[in-house]
């Protein structure tokens, strides 16, 4: 939908060859249970405080996907190690997360250089370049997507004092 809006030759060009790489998106999903989950939909630093020494996060867009998909925002939410180690703890790291976070990230600034321009449009290309590479070199095998899990909560380990990081796929 982001690159249609954005009517970029060089951007469709682009995105043609990710979906190509990567057999239309499967090979990202290679061998995952796919659970929808209810995810803040704009999980980023202003939506994020304390309030009576606990965390707390507002103003969402509340909607069901992939839990993985709420990190998409992760670049500009200042998410601290503390943050990710709490996280993981509750919630393991799945296989090909680096490269499923590569997409997720993708969407947000794609969604971004349609509403503000700038260098989101680099980034984005950026992006897509590094998912093209990545679905060169994975195998392709069905995943499976079950719709009547009951989604997780998060880990209380946000911290008020986590500093700007763009966390791109990194600690993640």
């Amino acid at each position: 939908h982001h690159v249609r809006l954005a009517s970029d030759s060089r951007l469709s060009s682009q995105w043609k060859a990710v979906l190509e790489a990567t057999d239309n998106l499967e090979k990202l999903f290679v061998g995952i249970d796919v659970k929808p989950s209810v995810l803040h939909g704009d999980l980023w630093s202003g939506n994020i405080a304390c309030s009576g020494g606990e965390p707390v996060i507002f103003d969402p867009a509340t909607y069901y996907g992939h839990h993985e998909a709420e990190w998409g925002m992760s670049w500009c939410a200042s998410l601290g190690p503390k943050f990710w180690e709490g996280y993981r703890a509750l919630i393991p790291k799945d296989a090909g997360f680096d490269e499923r976070s590569v997409l997720y990230e993708l969407y947000h600034k794609l969604n971004h250089y349609n509403l503000f321009g700038g260098g989101y449009y680099y980034d984005s290309l950026g992006l897509m370049g590094e998912l093209a590479r990545s679905g060169d070199s994975r195998d392709l095998r069905p995943f499976r997507c079950r719709t009547a899990d009951t989604p997780d909560g998060l880990a209380q380990t946000a911290t008020s004092k986590s500093r700007w990081k763009a966390q791109g796929s990194q600690g993640n």
